[in-house]
């Protein structure tokens, strides 16, 4: 039961250390594409270093903030296309990095607003008329904002995964370990299935959502 208990805990940090790694690699080959003009190619990759966050990483937010100030300066040479794919990356990504904490909801509001003024005035160019611009805008804007909320389901399961592989990991390093840093048999074993368990439903709480 140690030896299964060891493994389960070297499972979780194998798991993180991963995302954690494979976020900051694709940061780094998009920001890599981005210095050589490969913008297409750099906004893929900051979303996917964006939907790789675990706790702690910096990678994540970093993307984010590059997403947005690539879209800042597409509007500002009237590069719609560009502008509107950024925005929709970094709120994908925003969506796929719901939790119990929602890291990357404060971009939320501000992508919304940027997409719906975008998304309204593509509509325009497309035809729609001028004259509709505000109502097409807020209704863009409606359409943003109700896609945002997660499946109620997904939602719940988020936030008892969470709570409940936290602690799960607290009891099984303050019982499961004696003042000699040993194993102690049922408290660490049990605590590490505990751990394991619900953090696997944790991720698939993220990944439904």
């Amino acid at each position: 039961m140690r030896a299964l208990a060891i493994a389960a805990v070297l499972v979780i940090a194998v798991i993180w250390t991963r995302a954690a790694t494979s976020a900051r690699a694709e940061l780094e080959a998009a920001n890599t594409a981005r210095a050589a003009g490969r913008i297409d190619e750099a906004i893929e990759r900051y979303q996917y270093a964006l939907r790789g966050y675990t706790p702690f990483a910096e990678a994540p937010g970093r993307a984010g903030e590059a997403l947005d100030e690539i879209a800042r300066e597409a509007q500002a040479r009237g590069d719609r296309a560009t502008a509107i794919d950024a925005l929709q990356r970094l709120r994908g990504g925003v969506r796929a990095t719901r939790s119990l904490l929602a890291p990357f909801d404060g971009w939320a509001s501000s992508t919304h607003r940027q997409l719906a003024r975008l998304l309204a005035e593509q509509q325009i160019a497309e035809g729609a008329p001028a004259a509709q611009r505000a109502v097409l805008r807020a209704a863009r804007l409606r359409e943003l904002n109700r896609g945002h909320a997660a499946p109620l389901a997904a939602s719940l399961l988020i936030v008892i995964a969470f709570a409940a592989w936290l602690a799960g990991a607290v009891f099984t390093v303050w019982r499961g370990l004696d003042r000699d840093a040993r194993w102690v048999p049922g408290y660490a074993s049990g605590g590490a299935l505990w751990t394991a368990g619900w953090f696997a439903l944790w991720v698939l709480g993220l990944w439904q959502a």
